[in-house]
């Protein structure tokens, strides 16, 4: 992957900054790295999909109140121009979507927020990319990464309940331990997403050229 100027980290941060505070603004109940990897998921949908529809499903389906015109331009400029529209980058074959990244310290606290967050993440690129389909049918090497990443969000919840249980001790040997498997599962998570990311970009480019598809239900 090319290294990003200094100038593109900049307007991306701004990207970020602004997408945050608007959510927050509206009390989103979805976290914005969720919200991130929802949008991701459901623009790699294998059926068409609007970008406000999508929009109002961070919400839970609908939009909140506006105080005028111009505070629903804001958060359209944000979220759709802005946020949506630097996330079709990632369905560039060069440009996998990276997760956000990991803590400086190995505490206790910060890598049960660690898990919570990767649980969120998958679970937000899943429910983006299923919407509203109980099942759908893909190519089995898409099948067998979504089977991955539902095994991988599972994995995730049950280290968090690990981690916030104050009866189950874990030295800093333990915890430097667990950073590493957890940055280990984090490459996977990004690579399987990436793979779904693609194999649903060739399913709408090629529709009907896959051969053989599985059927995949949502968890």
């Amino acid at each position: 992957m090319p290294k990003r100027s200094t100038a593109d980290r900049n307007r991306r941060r701004g990207i970020e900054a602004r997408a945050i505070a608007l959510l927050e603004r509206y009390d989103c109940p979805m976290p914005y790295h969720a919200v991130c990897t929802h949008f991701l998921g459901a623009m790699s949908a294998t059926a068409p999909v609007q970008p406000m529809r999508v929009l109002a499903t961070i919400w839970d389906g609908k939009l909140p109140a506006f105080p005028s015109i111009d505070a629903v331009n804001a958060l359209l400029e944000a979220l759709i121009n802005g946020l949506w529209n630097e996330l079709t980058v990632h369905q560039d074959d060069t440009q996998p979507y990276r997760l956000m990244p990991m803590p400086a310290r190995a505490t206790r606290k910060s890598l049960a927020s660690l898990v919570e967050t990767r649980a969120e993440e998958i679970h937000g690129f899943l429910t983006g990319l299923f919407g509203d389909q109980e099942n759908l049918e893909v190519p089995g090497p898409m099948a067998d990464s979504l089977d991955n990443l539902m095994a991988l969000g599972e994995m995730f919840s049950g280290m968090q309940t690990l981690l916030e249980d104050p009866e189950k001790p874990a030295s800093s040997k333990d915890l430097d331990g667990l950073k590493a498997q957890i940055a280990e599962l984090t490459a996977v998570v990004e690579q399987e997403i990436h793979h779904v990311v693609m194999g649903a970009r060739v399913l709408r480019e090629q529709e009907g050229a896959m051969g053989e598809k599985t059927e995949i239900t949502a968890h």
